[in-house]
């Protein structure tokens, strides 16, 4: 069980300092990876180009997509590349269902954080063209006619959970009442498209002392750690104080 110990591997230089597994370019600041997948032995994530204004905008020069033939030691970029201004410019989760791949968006400017789905048939996630978002009844090629699945959400995930029988959302609440990232929330759904339940807290955060970017934040369930057939599941959330990684374990009831 996770709560026993977790083997995490970190990518070092020679010197045993973590290094970069995707190096920057021009004039970005740095580079973040997010949104992990594999296709066999190859690897692939998006990431995300930070600019020097960020969090002013523009926070980011675009997105892109790297891949890796090494398990993950080190990326190369692929040609596909969302401007800033794409609906693309923060896909925070990506899963595989059946002959696709998911994309879960979040665009922090609507709704305090609304999120979107997309998805790419697999093996065609290096074609944009090829992208298409849920609109609230089908799929289309047209990102600006994408509706939100909900809103004031973080960098969320959903994944099948088999002890609900239900896709389950987790995420941080951007706010909560006045708080401000220091909640954890769910919600439910028969179907990926949604309709999504009404969100419900699973983890209330520590608020003293006062933190500025909140005490529980970019909160993600991997399901592959889950436990009892998913009654118990375990989640990862940041912490400003310290800056780390914590683990909560959440049983569902």
């Amino acid at each position: 069980r996770a709560e026993d110990c977790l083997d995490l591997v970190y990518l070092t230089g020679e010197d045993g300092v973590a290094r970069e597994p995707l190096k920057k370019e021009g004039k970005e600041a740095t580079v973040w990876i997010h949104s992990v997948f594999s296709d066999g032995d190859d690897i692939y994530a998006f990431y995300y180009t930070v600019s020097p204004h960020w969090p002013a905008e523009p926070a980011t020069f675009g997105t892109g997509l790297a891949h890796s033939k090494d398990g993950g030691k080190s990326f190369r970029r692929t040609a596909l590349r969302f401007s800033p201004d794409s609906l693309f410019r923060e896909i925070v989760f990506a899963f595989p269902y059946r002959e696709h791949l998911y994309l879960l968006l979040r665009n922090p400017r609507v709704g305090f954080g609304s999120i979107y789905l997309a998805r790419v048939k697999k093996r065609r996630w290096e074609n944009a063209g090829a992208y298409e978002v849920w609109d609230g009844k089908r799929w289309v090629k047209e990102e600006k006619r994408a509706q939100a699945l909900f809103g004031n959400a973080g960098a969320t995930s959903i994944q099948w959970n088999a002890y609900l029988g239900k896709w389950l959302a987790v995420y941080t609440a951007v706010f909560s009442g006045e708080r401000f990232l220091s909640e954890i929330q769910a919600r439910t759904a028969d179907d990926v498209v949604g309709p999504w339940s009404e969100p419900v807290v699973l983890v209330q955060c520590p608020v003293e002392p006062k933190r500025v970017w909140g005490s529980c934040y970019a909160a993600q369930h991997n399901s592959a750690w889950d436990a009892e057939n998913g009654k118990i599941i375990y989640i990862t959330a940041s912490d400003w104080l310290p800056y780390n990684v914590f683990l909560y374990e959440v049983t569902l009831k």
